[in-house]
């Protein structure tokens, strides 16, 4: 039993338009999802456990300062000066997010329309 090349050329030529297809798709559900984000929240929002780092001094995260070993309690005015820091870091971190999730969608929706177009073209032709 022999399978002929243009099956073969058929198969492969589906196949890539599926995968096209589907990287329109994440990207589209990313850049909706960027969208929302950015019009329906006053701050972009990042993962739920980032959020609240800085108002609650047992979690550990890089956007919050940690203090030295063997060092005394901090000062009210230290702890004020590390909560600053803190959110000083995490709208970086918003800013970064942001940037990310903007670049992940275009990526995407560039990568899957040159995916599927060609291979859709020939697919149908074919």
């Amino acid at each position: 039993m022999s399978v002929s090349p243009s099956i073969i050329k058929t198969i492969y030529l589906y196949v890539f338009s599926g995968v096209g297809l589907a990287l329109i798709l994440f990207g589209s559900y990313t850049g909706i999802q960027y969208g929302v984000n950015v019009t329906q929240f006053d701050k972009y929002p990042l993962q739920q456990w980032e959020e609240g780092q800085c108002r609650y001094p047992n979690i550990v995260s890089p956007a919050k300062p940690v203090m030295e070993e063997g060092s005394a309690t901090p000062s009210a005015e230290e702890i004020e000066k590390q909560e600053k820091q803190c959110e000083e870091n995490q709208e970086r971190q918003r800013k970064i997010k942001q940037t990310q999730d903007l670049t992940h969608a275009i990526a995407m929706l560039f990568l899957g329309i040159l995916v599927f177009v060609p291979h859709w073209t020939l697919a149908r032709k074919s």
